[in-house]
């Protein structure tokens, strides 16, 4: 009865493992495909943004800059916003075009390098340079991996970390300069009968992304002169980084030892106990022979 109660809870648990890993796997896939899909979709988005904001500009404020202010000034302010729209859609465009650099698969060990601080990727099972992460989307190791960026549908890393970087802070600059320079538009689009809905979610954009994007780059030009990424942030430091062979030996190691030296003491407490009683029984067998002695004495005397 014992033992079939036994069968039957390991089977039991067998099962709850079972499906917990499998739940585990089904739940990872779905993620990375909805997230490669989003990924699609934003890069749609953030074009179709970029391209209503270009049309706002071009039809609704710049006649009525050259009203205001003249052809020649409205001609320096478009020339400049035109530099700035390249700007950010020739870094974005390289954000999401670069792949970050990954982990070479095609690692060999080598008799001239020293394996003892090279670790290895559990997922991967291959080569993990130091400050590389793995992707759980891209299903990669990626070289001094700071995120995944869902905008760009591209993980940021050592090769397109610059692109990402510059294309944030000409995002910046442009919505700032839409905004300011929208701000006459947007205060007379009744007295020029213009569409007011579209001008005013425009400039509404424009400003909400500017002060985002104030904050964002703030966070990530600290982390890039502070020589840290978004993971190494979050995550403590590993110093001492060894393959994960050793790490598993050497748990097991310590654990051995660990019982080993429980053991000792264990043997040294029951050693030192028996000595007690050892020495205890001695004492009493001393004063039992001085006691008899005294009483042979006594009649003689």
């Amino acid at each position: 009865l014992i033992l079939e109660k036994n069968t039957k809870r390991t089977m039991a648990g067998t099962t709850i493992d079972f499906l917990a890993h499998y739940t585990e796997v089904v739940c990872a896939r779905t993620a990375k495909v909805l997230f490669r899909v989003l990924g699609r979709g934003l890069l749609v988005v953030f074009y179709m943004l970029v391209g209503f904001v270009t049309y706002q500009e071009l039809s609704k404020f710049v006649p009525i800059k050259i009203k205001e202010y003249g052809f020649f000034p409205t001609l320096i302010m478009t020339t400049v916003a035109f530099y700035i729209l390249g700007n950010i859609c020739f870094n974005y465009t390289l954000a999401t075009i670069v792949k970050p650099g990954n982990a070479p698969r095609d690692f060999h060990r080598a008799a001239d390098i020293d394996m003892s601080n090279i670790s290895t990727c559990r997922k991967c099972a291959t080569f993990k340079p130091e400050r590389a992460h793995h992707c759980s989307i891209c299903d990669k190791c990626v070289l001094k991996m700071d995120h995944h960026c869902p905008w760009i549908n591209n993980c940021v890393g050592h090769h397109n970390h610059r692109y990402f970087a510059n294309f944030l802070v000409w995002l910046w600059i442009g919505s700032g300069y839409v905004g300011l320079t929208g701000i006459y538009p947007m205060w007379h689009r009744r007295k020029y009968a213009l569409n007011s809905e579209w001008i005013s979610f425009c400039f509404i954009l424009t400003n909400t992304l500017f002060a985002v994007l104030f904050f964002f780059n703030a966070w990530n030009w600290w982390l890039i002169f502070s020589g840290k990424t978004t993971l190494e942030f979050w995550e403590p430091k590993r110093t001492n980084r060894r393959p994960i062979e050793d790490e598993v030996s050497s748990d097991e190691d310590s654990e051995e030892e660990d019982d080993l030296e429980a053991g000792i003491k264990e043997a040294q407490g029951t050693k030192t106990t028996n000595a007690n009683e050892t020495t205890a029984t001695e004492m009493t067998e001393i004063e039992c022979d001085e006691n008899q002695k005294l009483t042979k004495r006594q009649p003689r005397e």
